[in-house]
């Protein structure tokens, strides 16, 4: 690059400020990313309305089967709100879980979203607003309408390398790293939480087995 003008690139300087209230979404980027205890992972949605961009994360592998639960039931909503029913976590050519492409099926979607600020223990606002609720384009709560899947565009992988495992992921993603312990790991012999409707996690694609998550 020999030069950069600053009058051809609007300016944003990252976060996820967001004014509280309803907005009209569009879904601009989704990755997973590896959670802090390093033991699982989440699913992070970024949502951009005319007023700015706020990301959600969706913890559907985690140790706690409550967690899990709740995360499901959370993306069924958003699947139903923007009738795109199912999404998959592919994997790259190694084998590894394709971190910058998880749920890009839900990339362009739209709907509309109801952002508040979060409180703390006390019920108090702690300055950081969240997300609430989605809704579909005409505001109705999702599925309360009879959404029938709607006929996705295929989609392309970005261009650039694979995301890796923990990092935000950057304009051109770090090359994906070899698959953490949790993820090849054998599911506990314990009852998983029934699974949210139209939550239908995608095959691997490393010899067409289910991932261990998906069990």
């Amino acid at each position: 690059m020999d030069f950069f003008d600053a009058t051809k690139v609007a300016p944003f300087q990252g976060g996820t400020a967001h004014p509280p209230g309803r907005f009209a979404f569009t879904i601009t980027n989704t990755y997973a990313k590896e959670n802090s205890a390093k033991d699982g992972a989440m699913l992070v949605v970024e949502f951009t309305s005319d007023a700015g961009r706020i990301e959600n994360r969706y913890n559907i592998w985690n140790k706690s089967e409550k967690a899990v639960e709740i995360a499901q039931k959370e993306l069924s909503a958003l699947c139903h709100a923007t009738s795109i029913f199912r999404i998959t976590f592919p994997r790259d050519a190694q084998g590894n879980y394709d971190m910058a492409n998880a749920a890009r099926e839900l990339r362009g979607g739209r709907g509309v979203m109801e952002i508040a600020p979060q409180v703390d223990k006390e019920g108090k606002p702690n300055g950081y607003v969240e997300l609430k609720k989605v809704f579909d384009a005409a505001g109705n709560e999702p599925g309360k309408q009879g959404s029938a899947p709607q006929p996705q565009p295929a989609q392309q992988a970005p261009q650039g390398q694979q995301g890796g495992w923990g990092g935000q992921p950057a304009a051109n993603p770090a090359p994906a790293q070899a698959q953490p312990a949790w993820g090849n790991a054998q599911p506990a012999q314990q009852a998983r939480p029934q699974q949210a409707a139209g939550w239908s996690p995608g095959p691997a694609q490393n010899g067409g087995q289910t991932p261990p998550w998906g069990k």
